[in-house]
């Protein structure tokens, strides 16, 4: 209940900004509220305007509490606004914020004032969720044909990590209109029932998927998964020219090194069957591409090898598919080297993500240390934009729970739910992360909320979750009944379609037996 106070406290509070100046010298210094402090080593930023002047700084939360000049202010009149992350001394809880400024220094040769802080507003326009896909598909193609535009199809989910950070880097950015130019948007929920014939048409199986089409549906190009900004970008400009269609081309009459780049473009789609012709004529590729291709198909020390030493920075387009064979002692050695590589040239989230798999590579002694280097690492490298960092909030606190603090987990999740009241995605990890550690009555707090938040799909995963805290409790007969009440309240998909429903549905019916 003290850390669930902390959260409240933090996401409650607001730093102070003052400013102080002699003459045209003047010193902005931005101080945490009572109990709290500014985190001096996470990112932070500030921007101040007046009188066609802009002042910006993009630094660390020591910059702002250390002080910044600003400039000649005094009668003048301010506004802007700053992003930090407030930590709670007592719990150690961080939260991410942005708040406004203004005010109006008074034209004296000398003076301070205590600038207006307040809570910022959304700086994105979000993508909504929880709403008819057809809708604004059909929508988005009837404008296409209006203005002869092309259409983006984003298969997204509320919940999903890469999706939030696509939404927010590109898709919903502040400058979307110039970055989207020529293009038509129409957000997919995936977890919609009203997603399934979109879904089943253009074989959609990861998240996200962004496909590109013209006007009347006919597919052009697509990306599974978020690469990046850049390269997203790269790939929408790229979007309607005439791409190779390695699937059509017989393998047979290529050199392995083309064979191995056909194979790895297939595999980075998605495509799981009818790849032996390939992997065939690609064996005496000695290419990154040919040995990332194999060893995703089939990890194997050989291929481990070879990247670990030649391609240090691919290692998470490999080291996450390791699968069960990473857990024998034959992986270790070159999947502790790909990461021990790799780590020197990683950014902050990249970081993280290595320390995470070099956590389940350590020895039991060693795994807390490595998760909570990860957490340090992933919170350090959060902008202080709800937005921009929503991606990286259940991998925050998951990080934080392996690390020995689960209890700051889950007080972090329950934060981040009282400001995301409609999205059931961080009662879905509290209870997650609660049920793996048994304790069941708190999972069961949280699921019972979620359901009532929940829809489609994301209504069954929580099912399931709630389901799972019931058991744990020995109330086998109330899980049986959830089940059997979430099986009948909805419609199932046709057996013929392909959507991931028909997989949480059957999970979920494994509780009736």
């Amino acid at each position: 209940m003290v850390l669930l106070g902390s959260i409240a406290a933090a996401l409650a509070a607001a730093p102070t900004a003052e400013i102080g100046w002699k003459g045209d010298v003047s010193r902005l210094v931005v101080t945490a509220p009572a109990g709290m402090e500014i985190s001096a080593d996470a990112p932070a930023d500030l921007v101040l305007r007046w009188e066609g002047r802009e002042l910006t700084v993009a630094g660390s939360g020591g910059e702002l509490t250390g002080g910044m000049a600003v400039g000649a202010v005094r009668g003048r009149t301010l506004e802007g606004e700053v992003s930090l992350q407030l930590c709670d001394k007592a719990s150690g809880v961080c939260t991410p914020g942005r708040f406004a400024l203004s005010g109006t220094a008074p034209d004296a040769k000398k003076g301070r004032i205590a600038l207006t802080v307040a809570e910022a507003g959304a700086a994105h326009a979000a993508p909504e969720f929880n709403t008819d896909a057809r809708t604004g598909a059909d929508a988005a193609f009837a404008r296409a044909k209006e203005t002869g535009e092309l259409v983006v199809l984003d298969f997204s989910a509320v919940w999903c990590p890469p999706c939030n950070l696509l939404a927010a880097e590109v898709l919903h950015a502040r400058d979307a209109d110039v970055l989207l130019e020529g293009f038509q948007l129409a957000v997919v929920d995936v977890d919609h029932p009203t997603s399934w014939a979109l879904k089943d048409r253009y074989q959609v199986g990861g998240y996200p998927t962004v496909v590109v089409v013209d006007a009347d549906g006919n597919e052009l190009d697509r990306v599974v998964g978020y690469p990046g900004k850049e390269e997203f970008l790269a790939f929408l400009a790229a979007a309607d020219e005439e791409k190779r269609d390695w699937a059509s081309e017989d393998p047979k009459a290529l050199t392995p090194d083309e064979a191995a780049e056909g194979l790895w473009a297939q595999v980075q789609d998605d495509v799981e069957e009818g790849l032996e012709a390939w992997l065939d004529a690609s064996a005496d590729s000695d290419t990154a591409a040919g040995h990332l291709a194999r060893f995703r198909l089939d990890p194997n020390p050989d291929d481990a090898t070879w990247l670990a030493t030649n391609a240090p920075d691919e290692a998470l387009e490999w080291v996450p598919w390791a699968g069960p064979w990473g857990d024998t002692d034959a992986a270790k050695g070159p999947l502790r080297e790909a990461i021990q590589r790799a780590l020197p040239g990683a950014d902050g989230f990249e970081a993280a993500d290595l320390l995470y798999f070099a956590a389940q590579l350590a020895d039991e002694a060693d795994q807390r240390t490595l998760y909570g280097a990860g957490y340090v690492t992933l919170q350090a490298s959060l902008s202080g934009d709800d937005f921009l960092d929503r991606a990286h909030f259940t991998f925050l606190a998951s990080l934080r729970a392996k690390s020995g603090d689960l209890d700051g987990a889950v007080a972090f999740l329950d934060g981040l739910t009282r400001t995301h009241p409609d999205d059931p995605t961080f009662l879905l990890e509290a209870a997650g992360l609660l049920n793996d550690a048994k304790r069941y009555e708190d999972a069961l707090a949280r699921t019972k909320l979620g359901l009532a938040r929940a829809w489609g799909d994301n209504q069954l995963r929580v099912a399931l979750e709630h389901c799972e805290a019931l058991v744990g409790l020995g109330r086998d007969d109330e899980a049986r009944g959830t089940a059997d009440k979430l099986l009948h309240q909805d419609k199932a998909p046709d057996a013929a379609l392909v959507v991931r429903t028909h997989r949480y549905r059957e999970k979920l019916a494994a509780f009736l037996e």
